[in-house]
């Protein structure tokens, strides 16, 4: 199952990788792998809220994939910093 939703996320196909990462996380809560997976295509879908509280609960585990959570939790932050901003026009030099 995480085999499969990790090789549609490498294809950026995350709507049909979502339910199969959330089904695995109910089969192995502490996988990071699966749980990294999930956070990425959460942030894909801009689903911002959503990833950061996953990439908590996977914090609260510890072990070393609590780096690589804070990591997503930052990238997530900014990408939806920057989604919110509005385009700015590019200067003409006049």
């Amino acid at each position: 199952m995480a085999y499969l939703a990790n090789e549609y996320r490498k294809q950026d196909l995350c709507a049909p990788a979502v339910p199969l990462y959330l089904k695995a996380i109910k089969l192995a809560p502490r996988s990071s792998d699966v749980r990294i997976g999930l956070v990425g295509c959460l942030i894909a879908r801009s689903e911002f809220d959503n990833a950061r509280a996953t990439a908590r609960r996977g914090m609260e585990f510890g072990g070393p994939a609590t780096r690589e959570y804070r990591r997503l939790i930052g990238v997530a932050d900014s990408v939806e910093q920057a989604v919110a901003k509005p385009a700015t026009p590019l200067s003409t030099g006049r």
